[in-house]
């Protein structure tokens, strides 16, 4: 039995060595073992390469803006071992995290037992069904990889969301955009409509005789909705449907991307108005307050420093496009760190295009680059290396000559980023 939130986050991690196994056999028995408590959701399943976490965070935003319960589950997150379960905008209390996670050890044990190990993915998938299940008028629920044999999709949603596809997990997805969006579509179920973001020509003939296959009625960006006019120095831009025309929906997240991001929440917001009352000026209010932890994330002003969770190329790319657009006649700096299995080389040809000086470094997780492993390409940019991030972080602080940094790579690596500049703040 579990006494303290620290020996869950203890557990979970130690549930690591089970690694990544695709398949929805376990996830339907324990789901099965707690009597389907997930029949009493109303979820949105959202899947795509990038921009998951701010569609879906969007969306919340205008939901809880018109008073409804929201749920909200995404994974990895950058607030701690309670952040992946949301209720609007507060984490699973500590007490209730410990009673759901007791209530599920005997489904855990008793899999165990019989040699199918649930995974910790799988066990924080069913975290979040049982909080929701009967607390919240929707759930908006993230894929953690993929779609078809991503843990989630043993879930019914009411709407299903795939935001783009591009390259990336090809060990377990494949190397191909066919490959890659024959997983995603693999969310859209019998008769549940999904909206999909842009896609690229072979992305897009999966999708559309998937949903075809599946009488799914299908609205994409671009046809069925798009912005007319692109995102501005204010944070705005105009969107239009079929139904609905929006002149000026204002953000505070930075960059192109966002906004893209912003649209299928509105398309998704729109559709659920069909179910719920829903008020236009408080979702368009609901989205102009809607920020996550390491997206493109002011952490420190002097000197200014900037952290965002681009770690696959198409991420990067985006990050660019933002610095770009907000930076472009500043001194910058990044500083890089990511996982070994992503596309290092690509990642770091873009990144040497764009910033005249860019430091190498590492973190401690298994999964983690060295600077070995980054230097293994065929650049002859003269990298800064330091595999101590702290040390590179300090000299910076020191070292205030007017340049901008950008930290970019891991999710993981962010989350270490961020609680570094959290404990400096009270220093």
């Amino acid at each position: 039995m579990f006494e303290s939130v620290a020996q869950i986050a203890e557990y979970l991690q130690d549930r690591n060595r089970f690694g990544i196994k695709p398949g929805l056999k376990r996830m339907d028995q324990m789901l099965e073992f707690f009597s389907n408590p997930e029949k009493k959701l109303k979820v949105i399943h959202i899947a795509g390469t990038n921009g998951k976490g701010s569609t879906l965070t969007y969306i919340k935003s205008a939901l809880v803006e018109n008073g409804l319960k929201v749920g909200a589950f995404t994974s990895p997150s950058l607030e701690g071992i309670r952040g992946p379960f949301q209720i609007n905008f507060e984490k699973i209390p500590e007490q209730e995290l410990i009673d759901v996670m007791n209530k599920l050890l005997p489904c855990i044990e008793t899999l165990d037992e019989m040699g199918d190990q649930p995974t910790e993915f799988e066990i924080l998938v069913m975290i979040a069904v049982l909080y929701f299940s009967g607390k919240t008028d929707v759930a908006v629920i993230e894929t953690g990889m993929g779609g078809a044999e991503d843990s989630t999709n043993s879930l019914e949603p009411i709407l299903s969301i795939i935001t783009n596809v591009e390259k990336d997990h090809s060990e377990f997805l494949g190397d191909t955009f066919t490959q890659i969006a024959r997983h995603k579509a693999g969310i859209i179920k019998k008769g549940v409509p999904v909206i999909t973001g842009s896609l690229n020509e072979e992305a897009e003939e999966v999708v559309d005789r998937t949903a075809k296959k599946q009488a799914a009625p299908l609205y994409k960006y671009g046809e069925s909705f798009a912005i007319q006019q692109n995102i501005n120095e204010e944070g705005a831009f105009r969107y239009c449907s079929d139904k609905l025309h929006l002149n000026q929906v204002t953000l505070s997240m930075k960059g192109e991307h966002q906004a893209v991001n912003a649209s299928l929440a509105i398309k998704a917001v729109d559709f659920l108005s069909g179910m719920f009352k829903i008020d236009i000026s408080k979702y368009m209010e609901g989205l102009s307050k809607a920020v996550i932890p390491g997206r493109f994330e002011k952490v420190h002003d002097d000197p200014e420093v900037i952290v965002d969770g681009a770690h696959n190329p198409a991420g990067i790319r985006a990050f660019l496009q933002t610095v770009a657009q907000h930076y472009g006649n500043r001194e910058k700096h990044v500083v890089f760190a990511a996982f070994k299995d992503k596309d290092l080389n690509e990642m770091l040809e873009l990144l040497t295009a764009n910033f005249p000086q860019i430091t190498l470094t590492t973190f401690d997780h298994p999964r983690a680059a060295t600077i070995e492993d980054m230097k293994k390409t065929d650049s002859a940019f003269p990298f800064n290396e330091n595999p101590d991030w702290e040390e590179v972080l300090q000299q910076s602080m020191i070292n205030k000559t007017g340049k901008v940094i950008f930290v970019c790579g891991s999710l993981h690596f962010i989350k270490n980023i961020r609680k570094y500049f959290e404990i400096i703040k009270y220093l």
